[in-house]
Formats: C-alpha cells, sequence, structure tokens
C-alpha cells in the first residue's frame, strides 16, 4: 500500500520532531504505526521517542508495539555483531584493512543513528588486491557465495563494487564484501 502524501509528511514529522506526538489523537497513532511499520521505520520511531523524553506519553498499546519493533532492531543488531566478532576471528591471518559500511558500522561505534535501525546484512570494504585472500578465507571457514548463473557471477567479479553476496549457513547473515564504493 502506498503512503499517502498526508501519512508521509505524519510520520516525517514524528521523526523529525517526536514533540508533536503529543498531539495526537488514537486515529493519528493508529495511522503513524502503520505507515512507520511499512516504511521500516517504527523502531526508528520507538529510538527518537525515547531519545527525546516522549515514550512513557505515548499510549499503552502504541508502546507495546514500538517496544517489539525496537526488540526486533536490537536482535538483528546482535546478530550483525557476533558476525563481525567471526568474520574479524577468520580474517586474523589475512593482512587487510577491514572497514565497515552503512548500519553495521553505525552500530560497531555505537553512534545515534543506529538506535531503531533494522541490519539486514553486513557491508565491510577490503582492498580490491586481497579481496580473493579474504573471500576464499572466508569460504574455508564455512560461509558460502550466493549461487548465481555464470552471467551474474561474471557481472559481480567483472563489472560491480561487490562479489557475490556470502553467508555463514549456521547464521544466514548476508555478508556484501566491497572493495569499492561505486
Amino acid at each position: 500500500m502506498a503512503m499517502t502524501p498526508c501519512a508521509r509528511a505524519l510520520l516525517v514529522q514524528a521523526l523529525l520532531e517526536p514533540g508533536t506526538t503529543t498531539q495526537l489523537r488514537a486515529s493519528g497513532w493508529n495511522e503513524l504505526l502503520i505507515q512507520s511499520r511499512q516504511s521500516g521505520l517504527q523502531a526508528a520511531l520507538a529510538a527518537r521517542l525515547e531519545a527525546s523524553g516522549l515514550f512513557a506519553a505515548a499510549p499503552f498499546k502504541v508502546r507495546s508495539q514500538l517496544r517489539a519493533a525496537l526488540i526486533a532492531a536490537e536482535s538483528t543488531q546482535t546478530a550483525v555483531r557476533f558476525e563481525i566478532d567471526r568474520i574479524v576471528r577468520a580474517l586474523k591471518g589475512v593482512d587487510t584493512p577491514i572497514v565497515l559500511l552503512k548500519g553495521s558500522a553505525y552500530v560497531m561505534a555505537g553512534l545515534p543513528a543506529a538506535r531503531g535501525r533494522f541490519i539486514g546484512d553486513l557491508d565491510l570494504m577490503v582492498v580490491r588486491e586481497r579481496i580473493d585472500a579474504v573471500e576464499q578465507t572466508l569460504l574455508a571457514h564455512g560461509w558460502a557465495t550466493a549461487e548465481l548463473d555464470d552471467y551474474d557471477q561474471h557481472f559481480y567479479r567483472a563489472w560491480s563494487h561487490e562479489i557475490p553476496p556470502m553467508q555463514h549457513p549456521e547464521r544466514e547473515t548476508p555478508v556484501d564484501i566491497h572493495h569499492s564504493i561505486a
């Protein structure tokens, strides 16, 4: 379902100025919950309300949904922290810097932008000249490359800024290993 301009404005305003939620009636909260869930920003909304000291002012049922979203987002962050630990251990013998990108970088740096953020995959960057060693080492430690046809394999390796996604079969956290940004 597409977000209406009015609903989009309500969500944006609540994220930018959490104090505006104190004016909401039940129907406004309902619309805000629907739109924040559809856009994947419910946990971010909860984090903004908490940071501004307004979480407790939300109705009980709203708080219950927002708390659940925060717990789910924190769960994805826990999985990413663990995966990073496993990758760092596996790559201990590979001489290359590892740079975390996007959400995982925010989480590991403890930045406010991480609060309420869902992380679907782990993005990291290594030196292009060492990417084969990184890939082979991770394969040796149990990660697997996504099954792709020959065309897609060639595209990733010849034209993309990353190798095909990898994933450990026990944890299933997708790992994107980049050698450049673009």
